[in-house]
């Protein structure tokens, strides 16, 4: 589900980094964009492009559970940092 991300051109540790942080602000992309020291609009820019490579719409509950199982188990692993 993520090989969107961790491969190819969507190969961008920032785009991991993102979802993390917006999971972990509760899908609030000020807050998401405060704990990354970036901008609000380049969360709505990087969640626009997770959907894009992913095929999952972030903002909708059940691709949220997806993706955030996906992340889960990525991290866990030790390839999602």
């Amino acid at each position: 589900m993520l090989a969107g991300l961790l491969t190819g051109e969507g190969r961008d540790a920032a785009l991991l980094d993102t979802l993390h942080a917006w999971f972990a602000a509760d899908g609030s992309t000020a807050e998401a964009a405060r704990q990354l020291h970036c901008h609000r609009n380049t969360v709505l820019y990087r969640i626009a492009r997770i959907a894009e490579l992913t095929g999952r719409v972030p903002t909708r509950p059940v691709d949220a559970a997806e993706l955030h199982v996906a992340l889960r188990a990525l991290r866990l692993a030790g390839n999602g940092g």
